[in-house]
């Protein structure tokens, strides 16, 4: 059984064509490096917030690894990114939860802010992982830090894939 998977995902909005994706990387102790992983978020369920976003995010880099089954031998899941609004929220309303601070981020406290109907979706949809779950905010964009090459990394994959999803919704306008 492997105790860990630490999960780093960053998501992109465009806040005009309400286009995005999200880019994610992951790593578990038995494997030499970790993976890098993203897509576009469908039309259908287009984020209109940061916080939907990086809960959509969360929740399409959890069901991605589902379906790879890199889950199924996992004791705990690590979730981080650099929306603290988004982790309240999965603490304050999921069970299974602890945060697990970091001294290089904001403090999580668990929130019981309103959600929209697609971050219940969202929420549901990273409760399926059916694992145990630890929580911690990381400051994206900072220098200097060990976490910034999996951050530019994630980051640069989500832009990627929101400027695809936007230039697709510009040419179905056309």
């Amino acid at each position: 059984m492997i105790d860990l998977l630490t999960l780093f995902v960053d998501s992109s909005l465009c806040p005009q064509s309400l286009a995005g994706g999200w880019g994610a990387w992951a790593i578990r102790e038995d494997w030499r490096k970790g993976i890098l992983f993203g897509g576009q978020f469908g039309r259908g369920t287009s984020p209109r917030s940061s916080r939907e976003a990086e809960l959509c995010g969360i929740a399409n880099a959890l069901a991605a690894l589902m379906k790879l089954d890199c889950l199924d031998d996992v004791s705990r899941i690590l979730v981080q990114c650099d929306c603290l609004q988004a982790l309240e929220m999965i603490a304050g309303r999921l069970d299974r939860v602890t945060v697990s601070d970091h001294r290089d981020g904001h403090g999580i406290k668990p929130g019981g802010m309103l959600a929209s109907e697609l971050e219940l979706a969202a929420l549901a949809a990273i409760e399926k992982a059916g694992k145990p779950l630890l929580v911690r905010h990381v400051y994206g964009h900072r220098k200097g830090e060990n976490r910034q090459w999996v951050n530019r990394q994630c980051d640069t994959l989500a832009k990627t894939h929101m400027r695809q999803a936007r230039a697709s919704r510009r040419e179905v306008a056309a």
